[in-house]
C-alpha cells in the first residue's frame, strides 16, 4: 500500500516529513509514504503578520487537497494547525518530538551570550514579545518573516542583534549550534504544539483511525465517589496518579488531586445546577482534543458516572471520533448516602429491590415522575438467571413489548465475561443453548439495553489475548492490552518458585569473578536470597543479564549490571561475550531455572572457564480443567509453549496469532510447525507492541 502524504515546501517542513514517513514505513512494513509538496498562503504570504493572519496560514492548500482526495493525509508542525479544524477533517499527534523550548539565536558574527541594552530583536508572536519586555534590557522589537534560513540570513545580515525562535526547528535543521540561550518554559510559555508533528486527514478515514490508534491512549472516565477521595476505587487512584491532563468535577474531593503528579494540568471544569462554569460541549472538546494529542486524560467525574453523570454526551463525542475510552465505576451517591445514613435499601426483611429516578431533563427541564410514566423504565434483576423465562413472562404481563431489548451478562468484569442479548421473545432460548455453567449473571431489561458501550478503537480492539507468563508478570500485561483496546485472557501455565535453604554460590559469592542472572525472575529470586542470608551487596561480583528490563531491574536493587545483553537469544548474547574476552580463566556462578539447557556453561567450560550452575528457582506447572478462548497467545519462554501443547495440544494453536518473545521461545514454536510473530525486544511490552502493529498493518492492507 502506497499513502500519499501532503507537506509544505520549506526544507524545514520536507525534513520533519520524510523523518516521520521513515519511521511509519518502519512501524508499517510493507506500507509506503510518497511525499506531495504544496504551499500555502503562509508560504506565499511574507509580508502580512503572523499574529494577525488566519489560523489556517500555514494548513489551507494542505486542508484543501486532504479534503478533495488529491492526498491521503499531510503532516505539520503540530503548533501551525489551526482549532478547530477544518470541517471534515480530523487529526492527531505522533509521539516522536523535538524540545518545546524557545531560544534566542545570535548573529554569526557575535562572540558574546550577552543581549545589549536596546538590542534590536526579531519577534513573531506576542508571547515572544512580553517575554523580550519583562526579561531583556529595553529591546528594540521589530517583528521577523520567513522560513528558518531566511530569518537567519536576514539575523547574519545585521537586520537584527538576536531572534527568538523554536528550538524545535533549529534541531530538525541541524542548526542546534546557533543557540545562544534556552529560554526557561516557567519564563516564556509555548503553543502546545510546538516541537510536535501532527497529521491531519479526512474525518471517518478508516486507515488512519486504525493508524491513529497505535499512537493514542484512552481516556479515563473515573468515578470520584461521593464526595471524600477515599471512595475513589483503587483502579481509579492508579490511573489518576499517571494522568497527564485532568478535567475534574465541582463535587469532588480535592484531596483526590493530590494523587496527581507534579506536571499534570488540573483543569476544572465543575458544574452546580444550571452555573455551568464549562459548556458540556466544551468539556467534550477538551476531551478529544487532549486524547489526539496523545495524552493520558482523566475525566474525573463525581460519584459514578453510569448513574445521572452525564456520561453519554462525552462517550458519543470519543466514539464519533472513534477514540478509545475506558470507565472506572465509582461509589455514587447512591450508595454512598444510603449507607451514610444509615438505610439498607434491600434486605429479607425491607424490599427485594427499588427504582432510581431523576426528575431532571436535558436543558434543566423536569419530567413526571408518576407511576404510569415510571412503570416502563428499564429494570435490573440480581440473581435471577434460575428464573429468567418467570421474569421474561411477567415483563409481558406487565405490558413490556416482546421486542423489548434484554441482556443477560454473567460474570461481569471478568476475563471470561459473557453477554448474551436479545429481546424478550427470544432471549430464554439464546441463554439455555449457551453453556453458561455456574457463572453468576445480571438481567438487564428495557432501554439499557438496547446500546451496550465499548469505547475501544484501539489497534487490539475485539481481540481476546491469552498472556502465558507467570502471574506475577500478568498486571502488567493486562494494564498494557486494556490500554490498546484488547481483552486479556489470563493464562499462566508455569509458576516459579524459588528454592528453600542455602544456596551454596550465594554463600561463598565474593569467590566469583562475575554472575549470570538471564531472566528477570532469577534477579528477583538471586536479591531475595541476598536479603534473606544477610550477604553484603558489596561481596557481589560483576553481573551479566539480558535486555533493558533486566538492567533496569539490577539497578532497582542498587547495583549496576555490568554487561546488558541486546539479543533476542539472551543464552548466545551472554556467552558470546565472555567468549570475546582476552582471558578465558574467570569464575563464574550462574543461577538458573530447573528448566534452564546446560549447554550453555558447558560452552564455556570447553573455552577455560570456570562454571558454577546453580539451581535458584524450579518452574511448576499450572493445570486446567479446559481451555479458555482467545485470538492472540503471547508466549513468555520456551517452557510456556511446551506446557501449552502438554496441556491443550499444538493443534488449537493453528489459525491463531502467536507472538514470541525470543529466538529460544520463536525456536519452539517452529518445532510445532507454527507461524508466529518475533517481539522486537525481550519483554511482555514488546511482544503487544508487536500483536498491535500486526494488527494495524493487516487491518491497512484490508482497506479498499
Amino acid at each position: 500500500m502506497v499513502l500519499k502524504v501532503g507537506t509544505r515546501s520549506s526544507r524545514l517542513a520536507l525534513i520533519q516529513t520524510a523523518d516521520s514517513c521513515t519511521r511509519l514505513s518502519k512501524l508499517l512494513s510493507p506500507i509506503s509514504f510518497d511525499m506531495v509538496k504544496f504551499d500555502s498562503p503562509g508560504d506565499r504570504d511574507r509580508k502580512s503578520n503572523l499574529q494577525t493572519s488566519p489560523p489556517d496560514f500555514f494548513t489551507r492548500d494542505l486542508d484543501n487537497a486532504v479534503l478533495n482526495g488529491e492526498i491521503d493525509c499531510a503532516i505539520h508542525s503540530a503548533k501551525d494547525l489551526p482549532y478547530p479544524a477544518a470541517d471534515g477533517l480530523d487529526w492527531f499527534w505522533l509521539p516522536w518530538h523535538e524540545t518545546p523550548h524557545d531560544v534566542l539565536v545570535f548573529g554569526k558574527d557575535n562572540t558574546t551570550s550577552v543581549v545589549k541594552k536596546h538590542a534590536v530583536i526579531g519577534v513573531s508572536s506576542e508571547r515572544r514579545e512580553r517575554w523580550c519586555r519583562e526579561f531583556l534590557d529595553d529591546p528594540v522589537l521589530k517583528p521577523i518573516r520567513g522560513n528558518i534560513e531566511t530569518r537567519l540570513k536576514q539575523l547574519d545580515e545585521g537586520k537584527y542583534d538576536a531572534v527568538v525562535m523554536a528550538a524545535a526547528a533549529l534541531n530538525r535543521l541541524g542548526l542546534s549550534n546557533r543557540i545562544v540561550l534556552k529560554i526557561a518554559l516557567a519564563e516564556l510559555q509555548v503553543p502546545a504544539g510546538q516541537g510536535r508533528i501532527a497529521i491531519t486527514f479526512k474525518k471517518g478515514d478508516e486507515r488512519f483511525l486504525k493508524l491513529r490508534s497505535l499512537f493514542l491512549k484512552p481516556v479515563d472516565i473515573i468515578g470520584a465517589g461521593c464526595g471524600r477521595a477515599d471512595l475513589c476505587t483503587v483502579c481509579g487512584v492508579q490511573r489518576l496518579s499517571k494522568a497527564e491532563v485532568v478535567l475534574f468535577d465541582a463535587l469532588i474531593d480535592n484531596d483526590l488531586l493530590k494523587y496527581c503528579t507534579a506536571d499534570c494540568e488540573l483543569i476544572s471544569v465543575g458544574k452546580r445546577d444550571n452555573n455551568h462554569s464549562v459548556k458540556q460541549e466544551a468539556i467534550n472538546e477538551m476531551l478529544a482534543e487532549y486524547a489526539r494529542q496523545g495524552k493520558r486524560v482523566v475525566r474525573l467525574k463525581g460519584g459514578d458516572p453510569a448513574i445521572f453523570g452525564r456520561v453519554t454526551e462525552e462517550i458519543n463525542c470519543l466514539d464519533e471520533l472513534k477514540l478509545s475510552y475506558r470507565l472506572v465505576p465509582g461509589v455514587s451517591s447512591l450508595n454512598g448516602v444510603s449507607i451514610g445514613a444509615g438505610y439498607l435499601l434491600t434486605g429479607r426483611d425491607i424490599d427485594p429491590g427499588f427504582s432510581v429516578v431523576t426528575p431532571r431533563k436535558k436543558g434543566g427541564d423536569s419530567r413526571s415522575i408518576k407511576h404510569q410514566d415510571t412503570m416502563f423504565f428499564s429494570r435490573i434483576f440480581y440473581m435471577g438467571i434460575s428464573e429468567i423465562r418467570s421474569i421474561v413472562t411477567q415483563l409481558l404481563e406487565e405490558n413490556f413489548t416482546p421486542n423489548t431489548d434484554i441482556a443477560v451478562v454473567f460474570n461481569g468484569a471478568r476475563d471470561d465475561q459473557l453477554v448474551i442479548s436479545g429481546t424478550l421473545s427470544n432471549i430464554v432460548a439464546r441463554v439455555e443453548e449457551k453453556d453458561t455453567g455456574d457463572r453468576a449473571g445480571l438481567i438487564i431489561a428495557g432501554k439499557a439495553a438496547k446500546r451496550r458501550i465499548f469505547g475501544c478503537y484501539g489497534p487490539l480492539t475485539g481481540l481476546n489475548v491469552a498472556v502465558t507468563a507467570s502471574p506475577a508478570l500478568q498486571k502488567g500485561a493486562r494494564n498494557k492490552i486494556e490500554e490498546l483496546g484488547g481483552n486479556m485472557v489470563s493464562l499462566p501455565l508455569i509458576s516459579p518458585e524459588i528454592v528453600q535453604g542455602e544456596i551454596k554460590g550465594i554463600t561463598h559469592i565474593d569467590d566469583y569473578d562475575w554472575l549470570i542472572l538471564s531472566s528477570p525472575a532469577a534477579i528477583d529470586f538471586f536479591f531475595q536470597k541476598i536479603f534473606e542470608m544477610k550477604i553484603d551487596l558489596r561481596s557481589v561480583p560483576k553481573i551479566a543479564v539480558s535486555g533493558e528490563k533486566s538492567r533496569v531491574k539490577v539497578l532497582a536493587y542498587g547495583l549496576i549490571a555490568a554487561f546488558v545483553g541486546s539479543s533476542l537469544d539472551a543464552a548466545a548474547d551472554i556467552s558470546d561475550f565472555f567468549l570475546k574476552q582476552e582471558q578465558h580463566n574467570s569464575t563464574i556462578l550462574r543461577l538458573h531455572s530447573s528448566l534452564a539447557p546446560i549447554t550453555f556453561s558447558d560452552r564455556l567450560r570447553k573455552e577455560g572457564f570456570i562454571v558454577d550452575d546453580e539451581l535458584l528457582y524450579r518452574i511448576n506447572p499450572i493445570n486446567y480443567d479446559s481451555q479458555p478462548h482467545f485470538d492472540a497467545i503471547l508466549f513468555s519462554s520456551p517452557s510456556t509453549v511446551e506446557r501449552f501443547v502438554e496441556e491443550f495440544g499444538s493443534d488449537d494453536l493453528n489459525g491463531k496469532v502467536i507472538v514470541a518473545i525470543g529466538k529460544p521461545t520463536a525456536k519452539t514454536i517452529k518445532h510445532y510447525g507454527l507461524k508466529y510473530l518475533l517481539a522486537n525486544d525481550s519483554s511482555m511490552e514488546a511482544m503487544i507492541e508487536m500483536l498491535a502493529l500486526f494488527q494495524v498493518t493487516n487491518e491497512l492492507l484490508n482497506q479498499k
